[in-house]
């Protein structure tokens, strides 16, 4: 029986107050030379408990995994985008919203990942969101030639 052994990598995003927009990065440490990419199997988010409790009555939150800095969240039409999701609500005076705090993504069969760095962005259209999300990148090591590789790269 072959051991399987979850490999992840974690990402932490802060968005204050009066951030209109906030991206962090974690490094994939791939290298075209190595031959090697991340298949992503799964990806988890979670908004840490408590986070929506002070926002505004109507609302937006979106968020994103690209292969590229970006400086707003992207649509799904950009090319660097992995992942595109989010949520809106309105509050009104007969009841109230109810949103999940955590959200699991799993890409179409064969998003392979060969860039350096993960980038994840978030935003939100809430008045007095301070949000922090936990994102966790849950993935296999595979091999690829270079030359592959370099054609995604470029493709990207």
């Amino acid at each position: 029986m072959a051991l399987t052994i979850d490999r992840f990598k974690n990402i932490t995003v802060n968005q204050g107050g009066a951030d209109a927009f906030v991206e962090a990065n974690v490094d994939t440490l791939l290298v075209p030379e190595n031959g090697l990419a991340w298949l992503i199997t799964y990806v988890e988010l979670l908004f840490l408990p408590g986070m929506f409790s002070g926002i505004s009555a109507d609302a937006s939150v979106y968020w994103s995994m690209t292969r590229d800095t970006k400086a707003a969240v992207p649509s799904f039409g950009d090319p660097d985008s992995i992942w595109v999701d989010g949520f809106d609500w309105t509050l009104t005076t007969s009841g109230s919203a109810i949103v999940p705090s955590t959200w699991r993504w799993t890409p179409p069969q064969g998003i392979i990942f060969v860039e350096p760095t993960i980038y994840f962005q978030l935003d939100s259209t809430a008045t007095g969101a301070t949000l922090n999300a936990r994102v966790r990148i849950h993935y296999e090591e595979i091999k690829v030639s270079e030359v592959d590789i370099l054609r995604m790269l470029n493709n990207s």
